[in-house]
């Protein structure tokens, strides 16, 4: 199934339900469908068509996660990059993706206008989030005839690029097929054991693995995406609060600001169930912490990538601090010899307590199949 059926079959179990809250922007799901539709529609009529780019570069809003099921009704490809990035990197991106159209905000309009006359974009390539000329509006997108659905995508046509963080060089962008964004989807789920309805805090950014997976997630369970355009501990405490929040999927960092916070002692987060970090390592002390204050039912460590997606998670983290866990239901993991001089071989196993490095099986249903335009990359990281 491809991801524009995915909403509409979310739609049609749950059409009242709440979908999406930003500020003052509610939609439920049939209302939320109207308007994506209708975005399409405006997509649809300035050429974006299957399997041409979208890049959005903007900070996690209303107008980006419509943008973002738009392309997955006409089986385009969402490429959202870091709104905090150069004009270099943008022009980077713009000329790796090649794009039909870029979407941007107030806050990135000087950013990304001077990297697409770099990449030669013209005035129709561009849609704005706010008051930027020279550029569609989005507002004038909701102006469009509906499309009556999606358009049919294959589930191995590409519907996503991200791209890392380019600590190595430039980004690379990582293709992810409707069918493995879906099943990684599904592993969260399954993994974390979220519940039919359970809302979700948007705040990871949405061009990240995290923040995709989050909407993603709170779409199929027919959940609201409770959207944060930017961390803010006191925020986040009030949202969780005041929209009944059930589940965390966040960084450590943020855990550890919003219980550092003067307000937390006075916040109800008692509707908080479901607790999750990936991204980076937790101190054994902001675990117990996690554990002892906000007292989810689940909480667990995800382990994973842009790439592959899970890894590992360990949903007992009481029993066994600061582990990684047991392999996903869909990976296997090894621990091989590390060496950067050679090209170690998946079948270089260690023996039990010695350090090496995490392998990963592509064999699994939510991996990508390679980097974008990079066989150098290939080469270098898969075997």
């Amino acid at each position: 199934m491809d991801l524009g059926t995915t909403f509409d079959v979310a739609v049609a179990r749950r059409p009242r339900a709440l979908a999406l809250v930003d500020g003052d922007i509610r939609r439920d799901f049939l209302s939320w469908q109207e308007d994506i539709r209708r975005v399409s529609g405006g997509l649809s009529a300035l050429g974006l068509t299957k399997g041409h780019h979208l890049v959005c570069v903007m900070a996690n809003r209303y107008e980006m996660t419509t943008l973002y099921w738009g392309c997955q009704m006409l089986g385009a490809i969402f490429t959202p990059f870091n709104w905090r990035a150069t004009s270099d990197e943008i022009a980077f991106v713009l000329g790796d993706a090649e794009p039909h159209l870029v979407a941007f905000d107030d806050v990135t309009a000087a950013a990304v206008q001077v990297a697409a006359n770099e990449a030669g974009l013209s005035e129709e390539s561009l849609i704005s989030v706010g008051d930027s000329p020279n550029s569609t509006s989005f507002v004038d997108l909701l102006r469009y005839e509906p499309v009556a659905g999606p358009v049919g995508a294959d589930e191995s046509d590409i519907c996503l690029m991200l791209y890392t963080s380019g600590t190595t060089g430039r980004p690379k962008g990582v293709p992810r097929s409707h069918r493995a964004e879906r099943i990684a989807a599904s592993s969260v789920v399954a993994h974390l054991r979220y519940q039919f309805g359970d809302s979700a805090l948007g705040v990871m950014p949405l061009f990240h693995t995290m923040g995709i997976r989050v909407l993603l997630c709170s779409t199929m369970i027919n959940g609201a995406f409770i959207n944060m355009r930017g961390f803010n501990a006191a925020e986040a405490l009030r949202l969780v609060e005041e929209e009944r929040v059930n589940s965390l999927f966040l960084v450590p960092t943020m855990f550890h600001d919003m219980m550092a916070h003067e307000n937390f002692s006075a916040a109800d987060v008692s509707s908080v169930a479901n607790v999750a970090y990936a991204g980076m390592s937790m101190t054994n002390e902001l675990e117990r912490r996690c554990i002892n204050f906000l007292k989810p039912k689940i909480f667990a460590n995800y382990y994973g990538s842009s790439e592959i997606f899970t890894f590992t998670f360990c949903d007992h983290l009481d029993r066994k601090p600061g582990a990684a866990g047991w392999p996903g239901m869909n990976q296997m993991i090894r621990v091989v010899r590390a060496d950067v001089d050679t090209m170690v071989k998946p079948d270089e196993i260690l023996p039990a307590n010695q350090i090496g490095e995490v392998i990963a099986t592509m064999q699994s249903p939510e991996a990508f199949s390679g980097y974008w335009n990079r066989p150098d990359a290939d080469f270098k990281a898969i075997r």
